[in-house]
């Protein structure tokens, strides 16, 4: 620890020095910077008038990296603190590190939320830019806009879908890449080769450069091969390389924690939703069986008046008068079992 702390004394006494140095002292005007002592560490010592424009901001990377150690001193401190007081004084260097992976993690999943947005708006932007033929920049121009409509529902999806819609775009892409370079080369080979027998091969020439150029998208009539230029492939390799990092993003560990919060967050947003759902169902699926019950009840009955062969008032009457009859002779039977019961207890 002390040895840091020393190295970063010297850091901060150096450029102190340096600082002071670059200034006269008593005239107040800057020296020039041919006698500043930093260059002679510079291109051995010369200090030319072409190399001035390229080191005349050092100075405020050396003023940076002051302010580097300063900090990393103010944490060594910290630190020397905490292990002073081992027998459990201060957790300031606790804390400290505690806060700072809880702001990179913060910041990852920030850039794992965030970045696909980015990604898509570029590739929807080199669809739009028909730098590819049109079919092939429509098919970006969709794949885009599909993914762009659907938002944060991307992470609700299963995370092999996920994955192959990405892969699906990249190498999409790659493909159209390649199949204009394919088509810039050899329509500047076929430039090359048949430029100067025009006469003798003018239908096979023509028809080879109009396919080529139309795959490569090119408006040159003839571009010899050692002229061919890819600064219209700028665009595509910055979005193919958004591409890539996005595919790594995804098999990362904070990737697939913020996928967790997404979903988490959702079931929390949409969770009084679906039990309002849930109990609407349940309650129309409760009438609902009753409806059939009651259903199912009168068919039943109406089968019953059907086999009785009988009008509907007088089955009722007959219904009725015969279940007073059985009501009357149950009362009856019950009477005469009491007074049997009564007369044997007497006796």
């Amino acid at each position: 620890m002390e040895v840091g702390q020393t190295i970063h004394y010297i850091k901060i006494g150096t450029f102190t020095l340096l600082f002071l140095m670059h200034f006269e002292p008593t005239s107040g005007l800057p020296i020039h910077p041919d006698y500043a002592p930093y260059f002679a560490f510079i291109n051995n010592g010369q200090y030319t008038a072409g190399s001035q424009g390229k080191s005349s901001h050092a100075i405020y990377c050396y003023f940076l990296n002051v302010g580097i150690s300063i900090i990393q001193y103010y944490n060594f401190k910290i630190e020397r603190m905490e292990g002073n007081n081992a027998s459990g004084g201060s957790n300031d260097g606790i804390l400290l590190a505690l806060h700072r992976n809880e702001v990179l993690d913060e910041l990852k999943q920030c850039v794992c939320s965030y970045y696909h947005w980015i990604v898509l708006l570029l590739v929807l932007s080199d669809g739009i830019r028909l730098s590819s033929p049109v079919f092939l920049s429509a098919v970006l121009i969709i794949l885009a806009f599909i993914n762009l409509w659907r938002g944060a529902d991307l992470y609700l999806s299963h995370p092999t879908v996920f994955i192959r819609k990405w892969r699906l775009i990249t190498i999409y892409l790659l493909a159209a890449v390649f199949l204009r370079i394919v088509a810039l080369i050899g329509d500047g080979l076929v430039g090359h080769f048949l430029i100067h027998d025009k006469a003798k091969h003018s239908i096979s020439y023509t028809s080879f450069h109009v396919m080529l150029s139309y795959f490569s998208n090119s408006s040159e009539d003839t571009t010899p091969y050692g002229e061919l230029s890819t600064d219209s492939f700028l665009f595509d390799v910055v979005t193919f390389a958004a591409l890539l990092l996005q595919l790594r993003l995804i098999s990362s560990w904070h990737f697939q924690r913020t996928v967790i919060d997404i979903r988490a967050d959702r079931i929390v947003c949409y969770r009084g939703v679906v039990l309002q759902t849930q109990l609407i169902y349940k309650a129309m699926t409760y009438h609902q069986q009753q409806d059939r019950r009651r259903l199912a009840k009168i068919k039943r009955t109406v089968g019953a008046v059907v086999k009785l062969n009988l009008p509907f008032g007088e089955w009722f009457v007959e219904s009725i008068r015969g279940w007073n009859e059985n009501l009357l002779h149950t009362v009856d039977s019950a009477k005469g079992n009491m007074k049997e019961t009564t007369f044997d207890s007497h006796s």
